[in-house]
């Protein structure tokens, strides 16, 4: 039993790979809010959108002033972060890990009814892999339209929440250059 714990050479190598392996694991998942924000990406991508489908847990702590609420489907849980106020007061955009949703009152989110239909003046699908923008649909003018004449807000607000999720806590050892590599 003595041998075990005893600090010989062999121990401490095994000792150190164990570390090198257990660590970058522990790092990208307690940290992986910075390492997304920090991941290099073309404009009008937003490669935490498609992320949000993975998280099952999302500390809300990490986005101060944005409400995030766990939901689910047939297959997985998947994470929505929403936040008031983004154009005038009292609207709201809704963003899950495939789609974004802008209504003009935050009341009509949930009210779906054909008698009153939602204020949902845009909607545009995520790319699942890149988190482009692959098409948004104006329902004031009930077309589709090309994604860069999508509401200037609206990317404002993502461009926001990408902001702020780039300033969650820093790791102490970062690791960007291998997430990048294994993402």
């Amino acid at each position: 039993m003595n041998n075990v714990f005893k600090p010989t050479k062999r121990n401490l190598i095994i000792l150190g790979i164990l570390i090198l392996i257990i660590y970058p694991v522990y790092n990208f998942n307690h940290f992986r809010f910075y390492y997304i924000g920090h991941q290099p990406h073309p404009k009008y991508t937003y490669p935490f959108i498609p992320k949000l489908r993975s998280f099952s847990y999302f500390d809300e702590s990490s986005l101060p002033g944005y409400s995030v609420s766990t939901n689910s489907d047939i297959s997985q849980n998947y994470t929505v972060i929403k936040k008031n106020n983004i154009v005038k007061k009292g609207d709201l955009i809704r963003i899950s890990s495939q789609e974004i949703e802008y209504f003009s009152d935050k009341d009509d989110e949930n009210d779906f009814t054909d008698e009153k239909p939602k204020q949902l003046v845009e909607w545009a699908l995520v790319d699942n892999e890149s988190g482009k923008i692959t098409s948004v649909y104006d329902n004031v003018s009930g077309k589709d339209i090309h994604q860069r004449k999508m509401k200037p807000e609206i990317y404002t607000a993502l461009n926001q929440l990408e902001q702020t999720i780039s300033n969650a806590r820093r790791p102490l050892i970062n690791l960007q250059w291998l997430y990048n590599i294994f993402h």
